[in-house]
Formats: structure tokens, sequence, C-alpha cells
């Protein structure tokens, strides 16, 4: 609506401009006006009614997405608000500031990655860290932070978000499971099932894992060679921060999805082995793993940290974080893991075992949600 009421002030501003010029000219100037007005008001309902028509009313009649899993909740924006005002006076924080204002603030479609930013920043200004924001990698590239120290660490941010095909899995019903409610009740089931046997390979666990890999290796290669972080030497520890909400609609991935992600099915629970196209998933940080983005990887990266945030608040950003370390490198990397800032889990990648060749196990991954009343286009 503040859109909306923007767009008419602009108009009626143009109007009074009109109405002071010649009288010969008025009519001109007029048709010429109310043209743009209505090119620009039928844009502004055109997008409307398509956020409109991909949203379902909640419980107090507002409008909320229900074609995506993985949403801004109200805390993490309480939260995100409360960071904003805590760096503000912050002079470091200004461009990450000024670059979350320009993309559209806290609420906008593509705020997470920055929001994520603005999170991590807020734990370093508690703990009285001051970083340099976008230190300067590989030329033209910038890296998100340096944390000062001996040795600093370059530390670049991704946020894991859903993948696109995850909208096609749901099913919907008006009854909940086990028949407790009947057909009409108004209560509206949505759930979401990724199982390892999916006919379609996209909506399965394996293809998740990729999907979380190639964000991963996008940060560190592009066109098959080095990006963002230069050759390792003593004087850095390089690191990538990943918040894995997004992953598998919302969840994150525990434990044993994340080693399977960086050292492989070898390391991954033998029960819960993802597969893809009847191979098990290879981890970043996998000898198996040959690709030249793994490669570059490898050789780069001294460990991948792995955040699931389930509450939003100081120090909440750690909670159940884990930092994989990177086993190619030499073993001082257990040394270097002392200098991370905030305590958290580390894992440093031993040897594989039989790397997920017990059998193929069938894996499912399922989620429920109810909200009322029932969305009607899925009566």
């Amino acid at each position: 609506m503040a859109s909306l009421t923007s767009v008419l002030g602009c108009v009626l501003s143009l109007n009074s401009l009109v109405i002071n010029l010649q009288p010969m000219k008025i009519m001109s100037k007029l048709n010429w006006l109310y043209t743009v007005a209505g090119i620009v008001l039928v844009a502004y309902s055109v997008g409307r009614l398509r956020a409109f028509l991909n949203t379902e009313p909640d419980q107090q009649g507002a409008h909320v997405n229900t074609k995506r899993w993985h949403i801004l909740t109200g805390s993490e924006a309480d939260r995100c608000r409360a960071c904003v005002e805590q760096l503000s006076p912050v002079t470091w924080a200004k461009p990450l500031l000024k670059a979350i204002e320009s993309n559209g603030g806290l609420l906008s479609d593509n705020a997470r990655p920055l929001l994520f930013e603005l999170r991590f920043a807020a734990e370093m200004a508690n703990a009285n860290i001051v970083p340099i924001y976008e230190f300067a990698g590989l030329e033209p590239d910038k890296i998100d932070f340096k944390l000062p120290g001996k040795p600093s660490w370059l530390t670049e941010l991704v946020a894991i978000d859903e993948t696109a095909n995850l909208s096609e899995i749901p099913k919907y019903d008006d009854e909940l499971v086990e028949g407790e409610t009947k057909k009409g009740s108004g209560i509206f089931v949505r759930s979401l099932m990724i199982r390892s046997d999916a006919e379609n390979q996209t909506h399965t666990g394996g293809w998740q894992m990729i999907k979380m890999q190639q964000k991963i290796e996008a940060k560190v290669s592009q066109d098959n060679k080095p990006h963002k972080f230069p050759t390792i030497s003593g004087e850095n520890i390089h690191a990538i921060l990943i918040d894995t909400r997004g992953f598998g609609g919302g969840d994150g991935a525990d434990i044993h999805a994340l080693r399977q992600i960086v050292y492989g099915a070898g390391h991954g629970h033998q029960g819960f082995i993802e597969y893809f196209k009847d191979k098990p998933v290879m981890g970043l940080f996998d000898a198996m793993n040959t690709s030249a983005e793994a490669a570059i990887l490898k050789e780069r990266i001294h460990c991948l940290v792995f955040v699931n945030e389930k509450q939003f608040g100081p120090g909440t950003m750690w909670s159940g974080a884990h930092a994989l370390w990177n086993p190619f490198l030499e073993s001082g990397v257990r040394a270097l893991s002392k200098s991370f800032p905030w305590p958290i889990n580390h894992e440093f990648g031993e040897k594989p075992n039989n790397h997920g060749r017990t059998g193929r196990p069938l894996v499912v991954s399922t989620k429920i949600e109810t909200s009322i009343p029932a969305p009607e286009e899925h009566d």
C-alpha cells in the first residue's frame, strides 16, 4: 500500500506541475502524463496480483507465501532489526548497512544472504572484533570479511536457500494425517517428502546435497578457475561460513548430512547415505571427487563452518555449529582451529570407511505444516 501511495503522490505532483504550463500545451502534457501514470499503475497492479496469487491467507487474514518452505520468520526479522540498531554507529559496518538498504531493506525478497552477513557482523561486534568488510581477494573479487589476528581469518559467507523444485513436491489436503479431522474441517495440511527413491532425481536428498555443494564451490571457483581466495599462506586461515537453514526445505542439515557433503559417504551415517543417479554423493573434501571445482576447494580452503540457527539472539548463531576442516592440508589445522573466536564443534576428516558400499538404504525426509483456513485452490 505504501508503494501505491508513493506512485499516486508522484502523479499528483506532476499534475500540479503541468497545470502551471502554458494553456496551449496543457492538453498534450496531460495526455502524456496520464498515459505514463496509467502504465505505472498497471505495472504495479500486475506485480501485486502475481505476488497475491503466490500467497494464501493466514489466520489473521494476512497473505503469506505458501509456495516456499524457507521464509523469513518474525524472530529472525526482529533479530536483524536489533542488529541494524546495534551496528548503526559502528564505522566498519556502515558499508554493509548501506548494501542492505540499497537491496530493498530487511524484508526484500533476496535479502537473506545480506541478513546472514548482518547477524555475523553483530557477533563480531559482540566479541569486540573489528574486521575489514569486503577485503580485497583475487582481483577484482572481494572476500566478505577479514578478521584480524595471527593468523587472521578470511571469511566468505553463503546462505543456502531451498532448491527451486521443492515447490513441486508438496501435497495438499484439508484433513490431518491419521484421520483426526474430517474433510471440510478447515484445517489445511501441506506436506513435503524428500525421498531417496523419488522417480524425479531432483526430488531426492542427494540432489539437495549437490546443490549445496555447488553454492559452496561457487565461492572459490568460476569457470574452473580460482575465485576470491588466493593461495594459502601462513598468515591467513581461509574459511567459508554456511547458513544451512534452507537445506531440504528449511530444516537445515544435520551432522550426518554435513559429513557426507564435506567428506563423502564413508563419513556419513551408514543408514542415511544419500545417492544421486545410483551413486553415493561424493564429498567436497573427498579423494574420489576429482572435479576441477573440488580440486580448487581442497587447495584454497582450510575449513567449512556450518551454522543452523534455531533461535535468534546474541550468540545463538554458534549453537550446534560445526567446523569441518580440510584433511588435504597439513596436520597443523588442528592447532589453527583453536584460533576460531567462538566455541563450536570441530571435525578433521578422519580416514573414510567403506564409502557407503554397504547396500542402498531408503532415506525419507518428511515435513508437515498446518494452517487455518484451508486455501480454496486446493479444496
